[in-house]
């Protein structure tokens, strides 16, 4: 089991949060508050760059679509490099339709 990690940095006016390991509903609140401390800051663009992660449950997507809607209240959101099997996940639950796509971090 690959332990969540949750990073955030602020680059060139951009906050990207990278996310991975699995996102498990042992670790989502762990997510969860990763995620709330950014919506506190009020980005105009967040890349969230998923790259490394492995694995995430209904519970991490839920994380994921509320913090979506808090960021678009003011801003956007990008979603980056989701895994085939992640990006599968999302598009079938149609929790990527929350999100821009882009193909370059």
């Amino acid at each position: 089991m690959d332990e969540l990690k949750v990073t955030t940095e602020d680059k060139d006016g951009t906050t990207v949060i990278r996310i991975s390991g699995e996102a498990d509903m042992l670790s989502t609140d762990h997510l969860e508050r990763t995620l709330d401390q950014v919506i506190v800051r009020r980005p105009a663009l967040v890349l969230i760059d998923l790259t490394g992660l492995a694995f995430i449950t209904s519970l991490g997507m839920g994380a994921l679509a509320r913090f979506s809607q808090a960021i678009k209240r003011h801003g956007r959101v990008q979603l980056f490099a989701p895994p085939g099997h992640v990006r599968d996940v999302l598009f079938r639950s149609r929790v990527i339709e929350l999100f821009e796509e882009v193909n370059a971090a």
